[in-house]
């Protein structure tokens, strides 16, 4: 079994794509994600005008959470100037 994850770039979290991670042969139902991934769907958005960004959840030992964090979505700064 495998899971879809979502990569986000590490400081501003800006939405990077997705892949595919893999369950442990050890832990049936265990997903390995790898680190600036989440498991939190990205929610719609035009890649032309916007941009999806992930704010994470921490554990209290500092570390990010596999989900429970937040995406956002924001209008891309387009200074093009008069276009």
């Amino acid at each position: 079994m495998s899971k879809t994850v979502y990569h986000y770039a590490p400081g501003d979290g800006a939405y990077l794509g997705q892949s595919q991670a893999d369950e442990s042969p050890l832990e049936p139902g265990v997903v390995f994600v790898p680190a600036y991934a989440t498991l939190d769907p990205v929610p719609a958005f035009d890649p032309v005008t916007q941009q999806a960004l992930y704010a994470p959840a921490y554990w209290p030992t500092g570390i990010a959470k596999e989900q429970g964090g937040q995406w956002r979505v924001e209008a891309l700064n387009n200074e093009q100037g008069g276009n």
